[in-house]
Order: structure tokens, then sequence, then C-alpha cells
């Protein structure tokens, strides 16, 4: 009760919205509970953007504001903490809302943070928006592509296929009552789209923008495998005499039913495998590792070993609601992961920012608003050259 208590305060402290009694009520919490459990309390309520506007901070930010916070707390009189904390407040609550996107910033001033915002989209005249038009696309064994609308529902059952929607909008595609023999299919998202689809065997799978997905009409027995590029969500039907593979360039994923994301997009040099429920093993040419809930396995692009770490689910699935969450990662870092969501060519980074940062961003139509919120709490420059994001100091 009480851990709920401060987190309520703890928000509206953010917010600017505390009452003097409500801040007093808050320190003796702190007092109460101890700095170590104040700081994992902010935490947490930095990393669930889904209670909150969207919202970006570097590790230093956040670092001042527990520490301007702790200050206070313990030796100071009621009225000389709400004399301290009232600046604190005022620096720590400019928000800015632009266009469709939206970030929640910790800020000295909440004019200058308008005037650096401005400042910054001068540095980036033009913009790249998604194409309205884009859809999925599926690819057959004898090389025909179709766009999965009505349209393409048409031409596919003229290939002896049957496109049907479930009542989650989940995309179902097999045979139709005359058709013979298992087709290979290749279900593609574009840059800007998100799609689910259902297998033959019950397995749900959410494709993320840029990703493709390999998987027959129907599994042989013995075994299932898809083979995926770029980034999925898989809700694994359960059947243990057909183990689930995942083929994927720097490894498998053998599972029997379980949940879990993978990532292996070009432009972030690595794969990674997080494991939400059940129980999946990761094997790649050297050696293998099993994965248990809230656990992550990474390969980089370039080696062969295999570091798991526990993490935040939650930063890894973020996609699935439409926003991304990022936990003490750098700018680099942050750029190359949009950039499987807009069109663009590339990102050329000429500098390099070891700053991390923590937050989120709503996946937007324009990508020259969030680029200049990314400038403005960065001291980067970040330009758009033709179809390519620039990183400069």
């Amino acid at each position: 009760m009480k851990e709920n208590r401060l987190k309520l305060l703890l928000d509206k402290h953010v917010k600017d919205q505390l009452s003097s009694k409500e801040l007093d009520e808050m320190f003796a919490l702190i007092d109460e509970l101890g700095v170590e459990r104040y700081e994992q309390l902010l935490d947490e309520l930095l990393e669930h953007p889904e209670k909150r506007s969207s919202y970006m901070i570097s590790s230093d930010q956040k670092s001042r504001l527990i520490r301007n916070v702790l200050n206070i707390v313990g030796g100071e009189s009621s009225t000389r903490r709400r004399e301290i904390v009232l600046p604190i407040l005022k620096w720590a609550s400019a928000i800015v809302l632009i266009g469709a996107i939206s970030l929640y910033f910790l800020q000295d001033n909440t004019d200058k943070s308008a005037q650096e915002y401005a400042s910054a989209l001068e540095h980036i005249p033009s913009d790249i928006w998604l194409t309205p038009d884009s859809l999925p696309r599926l690819t057959l064994d004898n090389g025909k592509s179709f766009v999965v609308d009505a349209q393409g529902q048409s031409l596919l059952q003229k290939n002896g296929l049957e496109l049907q929607f479930d009542n989650e909008n989940r995309v179902l595609i097999q045979p139709t009552g005359g058709a013979d023999g298992v087709q290979n299919l290749c279900y593609s998202t574009p840059k800007g789209y998100t799609s689910k689809v259902l297998l033959a065997d019950g397995t749900k799978i959410w494709l993320n923008s840029n990703t493709k997905i390999y998987y027959p009409t129907a599994f042989a027995s013995g075994e299932r495998r898809v083979r995926l590029e770029g980034e999925a969500f898989f809700e694994v039907s359960h059947d243990a005499a057909q183990p689930f593979y995942v083929e994927l360039g720097s490894g498998n994923i053998k599972v029997l039913g379980t949940s879990f994301n993978v990532s292996n997009y070009v432009t972030t040099k690595k794969t990674t495998t997080t494991l939400l429920t059940g129980r999946v093993e990761f094997e790649n040419a050297n050696t293998k590792t099993v994965l248990l809930p809230n656990e992550q396995a990474t390969v980089a692009s370039s080696g062969s070993s295999i570091q798991k770490k526990r993490v935040n689910v939650d930063e890894h699935t973020s996609w699935m609601k439409d926003y991304y969450l990022f936990n003490d990662k750098t700018v680099q870092e942050i750029l190359a992961t949009i950039q499987n969501w807009y069109d663009i060519d590339g990102v050329d980074v000429q500098v390099a920012d070891h700053e991390l940062y923590t937050g989120t961003l709503r996946r937007s139509k324009s990508l020259r608003s969030l680029l200049a919120h990314l400038e403005k709490i960065s001291n980067l420059k970040i330009e758009l050259q033709g179809r390519r994001v620039v990183v400069m100091k």
C-alpha cells in the first residue's frame, strides 16, 4: 500500500502536481521505505510509458532528478523542503507535444525547451513520411507476389490459396478445397506497418515493420519450421510431438509451446531472443543456451558467442503497442532501431556519443519531428540528407 502511494506521489511530482501536504507525505515515505527502493520506483515510473505520455530523458537528467530529491530527504524541515523542491519540480515538468509525436523531457526551462526544439527543426528542413498505401505482401513458391487486401484475396484464390481474417484481424492463408500439396509462403510487412499472422497449427505471430516470415501452408509431421528476417513476437501452439523451430541467420530457436520476441534486423547488427513465458533453446554453430522467462540471448552479427541476461521484457515488446521503449540506449542505438520503421536508406554516424537515454518514442508518421527531439536532448546535430540520417557534432 505504501509503495503504491509513493508511486502515485512520484508520478504527480514529475508532473508538478503535488500539494504541500502531499510533498511532506512523499518525503516521509521515502524516509520510511529507503533510498534504494525510491530509486527502483522512480525507474519503474520512467519505464512504463503506457501509463503516461511519451517522454525521453538522458541518464544524466534522471540522475539529477534522483540526486536533487535525495539531497532534500533527511535533516530538513518541512518548510525548508518545500522551498528547495519547488524549483526542482518546475525544472522537472516540461512537456513538449509536437504533431503526432510527443516526448516527455526533464528540462531546466520550458521556454528554453521550445526554443531549442524550434532551432532543431530548422536544421532538418525536409521530412520523410510513411507511404500511406504500403501494405503487406505475400510471395508464393512460383515467385508471384500479391498485396494482402481484397484484390489480392481474389488473385490468391486463382493460385489455390484462400486468405482469411480472424476476429483479431490475424491473417490465415490456407489451400482452397480443390488445391493439392503444401505451398511455401513469404509474408512481408513494409516499413511503417505491422501485421498479425495465424499459422495452420494455431501459432500466432505479430510481425514488426520491415519484416519477412517464411512458412508453409501446412507443417510436415515431426517438426514445425519457419524462417525470420526482421522482428516478430511468437505465441507458439503447444505440441510436444512437433517442436517448433525459428531459423535465423545467427542460429535457431527451438520451442514446444511458449511466447517470445525475436529481433534480427541487419541494422542492429545482432540477434536477440527475449522469452516471456515457457522455455526455449537458442543454438548456433558453436553453442546453445536455454532461456527462462525474462531472460534474453544475444548474438552479435560479427561473433558467435551467446550472451544471456535478465531483461525488462516490456522494452522488447513495446513495438506491439505502437511505441518504442528505450532504457539506457545511445542515440546511435535508437536510430538503428527506428530505421526499420521509417522509409530511410540508412544512418551515418560521424561522431560517437556515449550518453545514454531512457524513455519512449511514439511511432509517428513524421521522422523530422522525432529527429528534432533527439537533437535537442543529445546536443548533436542530426540532418536528413536525401534519404539518409546523418549524425554529427
